[in-house]
């Protein structure tokens, strides 16, 4: 439309319109041309070029002579594929074949090779340099020597992470974060129970923990050639699973029912009369405030507590031994007095709470003059504190995505409930069980996600911020790239 507007002396014939693409051919002098290729650049359109000295009629038997070839090779293609389809399996096989046989030439190619002497040069365990020594002397009848040498400026040392087959699945979360280097921790054991808890938080519907596991159980029961890595995440969500029956038993989360909507069997009397379900403490319409609340900044002080203690852990390894006795433990008891005396109503602690701010104010302050060292620690522990404080509203995001996980279950089975009486007989049913299986789907769907991406984010920021910088290289023995095949 905005071509025709250039001018009356232009012919415009749309030779095929597709839902992306319209071609067309445009008649007009030479000047009005100009302005069409103009509007066409805006468009992101292009212009086709016409050979010369060929008609219109021969430029069109010419590309549909094209237009076959390319559907003859289209066709050729689809029928190799559909071959190459039942040879699948073993085309994976030889994947593995030659991805294997890649590794180990290219591992020959870093071993210097002469006519008496071979040097090979690499990482290995330590605790495995014994073994491997005595191995080889008896290979090659002691006709070998091993030398422990410096690394090269800038070489990065690899780092072995062997965790149990517990945790390894919330490995994962750490390796999306980054590897720890050689001086730092693993952090895996430390924060997996605290990411578990989150995760469970986050949901609390007791129900979809239960379809989470069956889910990834069901899953994991297929055995399907999957990667390791691919396995573990699985096996993380059922974890997850695990946590979010528990958290949610503990919040009375079953499928967005109130205790009204269920057996009597299933429900118990509370001392302040309030119907609760079986195994239910808190109430998240009266307790949000009172308990829900302070159970995840309290969950928040603990976990950046440990952040805390592994911060000083590091140092007191790299030799900073007072950073660990004047900060770290002193900044930890600090909150935990200050947490009962002010919170608990234990009057007793307050000198204590005292003595280890006083004491983390002089470790924070450095070294020098005693007036300034204290002047020092007064601004660094201001600091400190409002960072800290900064990180525990951060845990407010669990309780707020777990409440919003029921309300929306509660609304999904209103709505039910409300469409599927506007229809008579069993299409009320129907429509009952259509609505119902679509909201809770996408309920689960989005809250896991959610779940998963909050407490990952506590662990990267929070938790991993405090002492964890990252940018190690995990040790990678040779051995058989096993990408397709599973061998034992």
């Amino acid at each position: 439309e905005e071509i025709l507007k250039i001018s009356k002396e232009l012919d415009l014939s749309i030779v095929e319109k597709g839902e992306r693409v319209t071609a067309f051919v445009v008649f007009a002098e030479d000047k009005v041309l100009m302005e069409v290729r103009s509007i066409l650049v805006k468009l992101s359109g292009s212009e086709v070029s016409i050979a010369e000295g060929l008609s219109p009629k021969k430029i069109v038997l010419e590309l549909k002579k094209n237009k076959k070839k390319l559907e003859d090779i289209l066709s050729g293609i689809e029928k190799e594929s559909k071959k190459l389809a039942e040879s699948l399996n073993s085309l994976k096989i030889v994947y593995d074949k030659f991805a294997s046989e890649s590794a180990i030439e290219y591992t020959l190619r870093m071993i210097e090779v002469g006519s008496f002497v071979s040097i090979i040069e690499g990482w290995v365990i330590a605790s495995e340099l014994n073994n491997i020594e005595s191995s080889l002397s008896k290979k090659y009848n002691k006709a070998i020597a091993i030398e422990i040498i410096e690394k090269s400026e800038g070489e990065v040392e690899r780092v072995v992470l062997n965790p149990s087959n517990l945790i390894a699945p919330i490995m994962e979360v750490t390796k999306m974060f980054g590897t720890p280097k050689i001086e730092e921790v693993d952090p895996t054991p430390y924060y997996a129970f605290f990411f578990l808890v989150f995760f469970g938080f986050c949901l609390t519907d007791a129900g979809y923990g239960l379809i989470l596991i069956a889910m990834t159980s069901f899953a994991l029961s297929l055995n399907l050639p999957l990667e390791k890595s691919v396995i573990n995440m699985i096996r993380m969500f059922m974890y997850g699973g695990v946590s979010t029956v528990v958290m949610g038993a503990l919040f009375g989360g079953w499928f967005g029912l109130t205790p009204d909507q269920v057996p009597e069997i299933f429900t118990y009397m509370a001392d302040d009369g309030k119907r609760m379900f079986l195994g239910q403490i808190f109430d998240p319409m009266t307790d949000l405030v009172s308990k829900i609340m302070p159970l995840a900044y309290i969950l928040g002080v603990i976990h950046l507590s440990l952040g805390l203690y592994l911060s000083g852990l590091i140092a007191w390894k790299a030799g900073d031994k007072n950073r660990m006795l004047f900060v770290t433990i002193p900044m930890i008891l600090m909150f935990i007095f200050a947490s009962l005396t002010w919170v608990a109503g234990i009057e007793s602690l307050r000198y204590a709470f005292y003595a280890s701010l006083i004491t983390a104010m002089w470790g924070l302050g450095g070294s020098g003059n005693p007036v300034i060292r204290m002047l020092k620690g007064v601004g660094s522990l201001l600091n400190e504190s409002l960072g800290w404080f900064s990180n525990i509203l951060s845990y407010s995001r669990l309780f707020a995505l777990g409440l919003a996980t029921g309300i929306i279950a509660m609304s999904f089975n209103i709505v039910a409930m409300t469409m599927g009486g506007m229809v008579p007989g069993v299409g009320g049913w129907v429509v009952i069980f259509i609505v119902l299986a679509f909201g809770h789907t996408l309920n689960i769907a989005l809250n896991v996600l959610g779940a998963y991406v909050h407490s990952s984010r506590l662990q990267f920021v929070e938790f991993f911020g405090m002492f964890l910088e990252g940018g190690g290289k995990i040790l990678k023995p040779l051995r058989k790239v096993c990408r397709f095949r599973h061998t034992s």
